[in-house]
């Protein structure tokens, strides 16, 4: 059938519809339960014509069989597997899958009530397969000249995508620090002159904060007087031309629940015509925005400053989309990386610009970060592109994961530490040396008091003490200086592991009679102690256990006792070592094991904050974990451990 056949002058209100009212007039609806337009009724053809004229996705469900018709908007809503066989057929078809869920709200609407959510989720099989859909919609009843309920008058938003960008801010954590929320719609008919208030639902009176009797017994612009300097104009407008007036985040002083209060408006006033195309009513649909627009320029202003951050910080920007693996890099971050201004880098080619001997560390922290949906913070080397000298780098990165829970994209920041880098290497280059130096006069001075010390046994007390105080003092000496040593090896990539398999067991026995022999201030209990066999090196294990108990006897000078367990857990051998000494403020833990810190309130107790420091990076080099657990006065607990 053609559209001329179904659209003769008495079947004006079938104008116009774009595609969607095209497809209408192709159909002979003489086929169906509404029979030919032209005999169709009054309220149905005046419906379907604001429906051709508005912007909203809007759904007439007409009759007791809910029979459908749709405007261009609503079609997306739709899908692929619902559109175009939807359009004359019973929403009770097109809408099976949820028809639990709707079915008895258009009951309720045909009873006379009006319905209405935001972010309303509903599951949809509209593009072969079911997904969460969110709509801000309103059902409202379609009277005839009768004030009979003739149908269903769907208007609705379709809000997934906002609604899934919501969820996603809100975990982030905090980070970001940054929601958006929609209001939900408001709708109210005006007609006549003046103006009055026809139809009005609760989410126009919650939105416009006036009172329902004042609002449907007064003239329109007497109660919305703040308004009408800007909306009455707009209201003439549509009335005399017929065409829709939109506008988004419109800022305006509204007088609600009698107070005065800036909001901003989505909104539409959209022409309502009778069968002859003449507008006689206008209505208008409006959404608070407010909370939206005030968010957004929270953020606006969060990045900017964060710009402004990072500018002063010298720091680089990236984005590592994993779906397709490009990479986006900000100016700084591109001279970083030392690429040209058109010069572009996938993801996969800024890893192989990392080092071999930094790369695969790099890899696990993203797997790791993608596996416990954290975040990650390495330093590493690269080789520029443009081939200059390598450069050191700190890099932090954030997984982001799409709406079906799969790793989209990676997105951090970037520093060049170079410098500092390299001004750390010179400082451990110099405290090598230095250490290295101090040594030989140390070990003569040492020789010197051995040969003094025999020599003055049974012929001078005096002399003797003073001398086993003098070899006290270099011991301390030597230890430090051995540290400093130890240090500077470390971090300059010149200590390597002399892996070995042997019994933890053994090696605590050897410890606890080397203990026993050389510290007599406390009692060291070794209990309880297993048989576990591990492949590492044994005596920088044996280093860590010996720096736990020195540590232990240090700061545990009024307690005496001193307990060392060694117990097997399921893939990993965990040693404590437990005092019950002073204990260490609970803000202080996270820091004990960085180089050179001290606690202040041990002040008293001689040394540079090296050992927990050594130990800790002993521990990590085998891919083991270390901590510490204390309280003020009662004694703290150190523990590691090392896999099997």
């Amino acid at each position: 059938m053609n559209e001329m056949s179904v659209h003769p002058s008495d079947c004006k209100f079938l104008e116009g519809g774009g595609e969607i009212g095209s497809l209408i007039r192709s159909i002979d609806w003489t086929k169906t339960t509404l029979g030919a337009p032209v005999n169709w009724p009054a309220a149905l053809k005046q419906t379907v014509s604001m429906m051709f004229t508005t912007a909203f996705p809007v759904l007439i469900c007409w009759g007791k069989e809910y029979t459908q018709l749709y405007n261009d908007s609503f079609r997306p809503i739709l899908g692929k597997n619902k559109h175009p066989q939807a359009m004359g057929l019973s929403a009770r078809e097109t809408f099976a899958e949820i028809w639990d869920t709707i079915g008895p709200m258009f009951t309720g609407v045909m009873d006379g009530n009006t319905i209405g959510f935001p972010n309303f989720m509903v599951p949809l099989d509209r593009n072969g397969y079911l997904e969460d859909c969110y709509f801000d919609f309103s059902y409202s009843p379609i009277k005839d000249e009768n004030g009979e309920i003739k149908g269903i008058l769907v208007i609705c938003s379709e809000v997934t995508d906002k609604v899934i960008a919501i969820k996603r801010l809100k975990a982030s954590e905090e980070n970001i620090r940054n929601m958006v929320r929609q209001a939900p719609v408001g709708m109210c008919i005006v007609q006549g002159d003046p103006l009055f208030v026809v139809e009005v639902n609760d989410n126009f009176i919650e939105l416009t904060g006036k009172n329902r009797v004042e609002i449907k017994s007064k003239p329109y612009w007497e109660v919305f007087s703040e308004a009408a300097e800007f909306y009455r104009p707009i209201t003439d407008q549509v009335f005399s031309t017929g065409q829709t007036f939109h506008a988004d985040e419109h800022e305006i002083m509204l007088i609600r629940n009698g107070k005065k209060e800036i909001v901003h408006l989505d909104f539409v006033y959209e022409p309502m015509k009778d069968e002859n195309g003449k507008s006689y009513a206008v209505m208008i649909v409006a959404i608070d925005v407010t909370d939206k627009v005030v968010a957004r320029k929270e953020i606006e202003k969060a990045d900017q400053q964060f710009r402004l951050a990072v500018a002063t910080a010298k720091l680089g920007t990236w984005d590592a989309n994993l779906e397709t693996g490009l990479l986006d890099l900000s100016d700084r971050a591109r001279i970083i990386h030392g690429l040209e201004a058109d010069q572009q880098l996938s993801f996969s080619e800024s890893l192989e610009m990392v080092v071999p001997e930094d790369r695969k560390i790099i890899e696990e922290a993203v797997n790791e970060a993608i596996v416990n949906q954290t975040s990650f913070e390495k330093e590493y080397q690269i080789v520029p592109k443009n081939h200059s000298e390598k450069r050191w780098l700190r890099s932090t990165g954030k997984i982001s994961f799409n709406e079906f829970g799969k790793p989209s994209t990676i997105t951090g920041t970037i520093m060049d530490i170079t410098e500092r880098k390299l001004d750390e290497l010179r400082k451990n280059d110099f405290i090598g040396m230095v250490s290295h130096e101090l040594k030989t006069p140390l070990t003569s001075l040492s020789a010197y008091i051995q040969v003094l010390l025999g020599r003055s046994k049974d012929q001078d007390a005096f002399m003797t003490g003073a001398l086993k105080k003098a070899n006290k003092q270099i011991r301390k000496m030597e230890t430090m200086i051995n540290g400093f040593l130890n240090v500077s090896r470390l971090e300059s990539g010149k200590v390597d592991l002399k892996r070995q398999t042997f019994d933890m067991c053994e090696l605590l026995k050897e410890i606890e009679e080397e203990t026993n022999t050389t510290i007599a201030s406390h009692t060291i209990i070794f209990n309880p102690v297993i048989s576990a066999t591990v492949h590492a090196d044994r005596d920088k294990i044996g280093n860590v256990i010996t720096n736990l108990i020195s540590n232990a006897v240090k700061y545990s000078a009024n307690s005496k006792t001193i307990r060392v367990s060694c117990v097997a857990l399921k893939e990993c051998v965990q040693v404590c070592v437990k005092d019950e000494g002073i204990g260490i403020p609970q803000e202080e833990i996270d820091n004990l094991f960085y180089r050179f810190y001290r606690v202040e309130n041990n002040s008293n107790v001689s040394g540079f904050g090296i050992g927990l420091y050594l130990s800790a990076e002993i521990v990590k080099r085998h891919n083991g974990k270390i901590w510490a657990e204390s309280e003020l006065g009662k004694g703290s607990t150190f523990c590691f451990t090392i896999p099997v």
